[in-house]
């Protein structure tokens, strides 16, 4: 493969008089520092415990080889067994480094760090930091091959505009995402402060090991960026609403709109774990979490039965919010600490999903289905109006009013509203850059996670032999990206003060004025109670998108 990365030996660094790291550097110029540990767990479904680089140094040499990426988190399916892997050729090779297949476990709790060689030098400016929370829905995806900076931090450095790049992994599904309240009571028997999402806890871990390491590595530990897609996208979110200050920024893209379960489904959900061991229910709580934490690594993962895992409304978390009522995206402000936002999506965001699953839904089944999931027959049929969804329409013309109600309602309803913060400024976007691959199933549409490739600056869209849009699109979104890092406008005017919306869209990007009746679901949300309507369809819309 043309595109196929290849390493050797790269530069190391001093730690202490005792502690070295040594990289690889690929064939783009840039120093890998790959598989670091950040923290450990005392046992499965505990929280985390950061861990000193020291610690996490051989004794024998007083060498850390970060050369070859740690494990993945376990999670069902195969990793990488995607139909738009194509779209990231060039970093599939990655999944062996030094012929070493990349396994899954739980004990995964790893950053890499991709860096320019010239920013080890000792004296050199520190640079800004930009920290990678991969999506998934919580339950699969990675932080290595799905964070790659080889091809992101070669842009930078072309571009003058230079940044560390650090992928992160974290527990995904039942390893990081289960709550009961047995785990409650153990972490509180241990001197702990409970959090009820503990893959969410791994981040923040995370984001605290960077800041105290990253000078190693030429990173600025007081000029961090936080970014996230989907579901990483809603963890920025959630980072940047909490009480601790780990970045100074924040970039948002696909966050979905999101109402937390009650928390009677999360201990549901343990219990039905629990039920599945043969214990009773009289057992304690220290023997029931004994007899999960026996469960293998495949028999956690089908105990999701094909379900995505949920983060739960914690309020050791969520200090800012009074009740887990209150929508995330709605909230009045944001901490002091928190210094700029970008928000976006892609214009054709459900078509991930509709592409496969909808396009054979007669004009009936269509209807039959707003009515089951909206609130009642009245506003139903005011759904279809404004979206012009109709059995007198034809089934191409419907499927485009669905991929554009359902992707209204899930998601491009959040950047406005985060955008509508006055403090601090919010910059907003939205990809609308097509995927016009000729093997692609989702050809012609800007779907969800289409970017990830474009900000990864992969060689299929921003290589030298990709389409000339594709690396204009890729271009532009560096450049944003990297002048929010350095703390200056991203292109294009802060929302509140001026309704500017980014399109990153190859030599169609620009900027145009936002306008609310452009909007069909603002059009809609004329109440308190109807914009309550509308979330819960969105929710209906995400929580059965892989059934329609």
């Amino acid at each position: 493969m043309a595109n196929e990365l290849t390493f050797k030996p790269g530069p190391s660094i001093t730690i202490s008089d005792t502690v070295k790291v040594e990289s690889l550097l690929s064939s783009t110029g840039v120093a890998n520092f790959l598989g670091i540990p950040y923290a450990t767990v005392p046992a499965r479904f505990r929280q985390c415990r950061l861990l000193d680089l020291e610690s996490a140094t051989p004794s024998d040499g007083g060498v850390l080889k970060a050369t070859e990426y740690g494990p993945v988190c376990s999670q069902p399916g195969e990793i990488w067994e995607s139909d738009r892997a194509f779209m990231l050729e060039g970093l599939r090779p990655l999944l062996k480094v030094n012929g070493k297949v990349i396994k899954s476990s739980e004990d995964c709790l790893r950053v890499n760090i991709h860096v320019s060689p010239e920013t080890l030098v000792s004296g050199a400016k520190k640079l800004p930091v930009y920290a990678w929370i991969h999506g998934g829905g919580w339950t699969i995806g990675d932080g290595n091959t799905g964070a790659d900076g080889n091809y992101l931090v070669r842009k930078a450095m072309d571009l003058g505009q230079l940044f560390d790049s650090i992928g992160i992994n974290y527990r995904l599904g039942y390893h990081g995402f289960l709550s009961s309240k047995e785990l409650e009571d153990e972490a509180k028997e241990s001197g702990e402060t409970y959090f009820a999402n503990k893959g969410l806890h791994d981040q923040r871990v995370a984001l605290l090991w960077i800041q105290k390491y990253i000078h190693h590595f030429g990173g600025d530990p007081d000029n961090v960026t936080i970014a996230g897609e989907s579901a990483g996208g809603w963890c920025v979110l959630a980072h940047l609403l909490s009480n601790v200050p780990i970045c100074k920024r924040g970039i948002i893209e696909s966050t979905p709109i999101w109402t937390f379960p009650p928390l009677e489904d999360a201990q549901r959900t343990f219990d039905r774990m629990v039920a599945s061991t043969g214990l009773p229910d009289s057992a304690t709580g220290p023997e029931k979490l004994q007899a999960l934490r026996a469960l293998s690594d495949d028999e956690m993962g089908r105990l999701l039965n094909g379900v995505y895992s949920r983060p739960i409304w914690d309020p050791n978390w969520f200090v800012y919010q009074k009740d887990s009522s209150t929508p995330m995206e709605r909230l009045d402000k944001f901490p002091s600490w928190v210094q700029g936002v970008m928000v976006g999506w892609t214009k054709d965001e459900m078509a991930l999903w509709g592409c496969t699953q909808w396009t054979t839904m007669t004009p009936t089944d269509i209807i039959t289905w707003i009515k089951d999931i909206s609130p009642n027959p009245p506003f139903a049929e005011e759904l279809m109006q404004v979206y012009h969804i109709s059995e007198h329409q034809s089934q191409q013309s419907n499927f485009a009013a669905l991929l554009k109600m359902s992707t209204e309602l899930i998601y491009g309803c959040v950047p406005p509203l985060i955008g509508s913060h006055p403090t601090p400024k919010v910059w907003v976007f939205r990809f609308d850059q097509t995927d016009d691959f000729p093997q692609s199933a989702y050809r012609g549409y800007s779907y969800h996670s289409l970017d990830v490739a474009f900000v990864l600056c992969t060689p299929s869209v921003a290589g030298p032999e990709a389409d000339s849009d594709y690396r204009q699109t890729s271009d532009r979104i560096t450049e944003a990206w990297a002048s929010f890092m350095c703390g200056e406008s991203p292109g294009w005017g802060p929302f509140t003060e001026t309704k500017d919306v980014m399109l990153f869209d190859g030599s169609r990007s620009r900027v145009i004025q936002w306008c609310e009746k452009d909007a069909v679901w603002y059009t809609l949300a004329t109440s308190e109670e109807r914009e309550d309507w509308l979330r819960s369809i969105g929710r209906k819309l995400l929580s059965k998108k892989r059934d329609l």
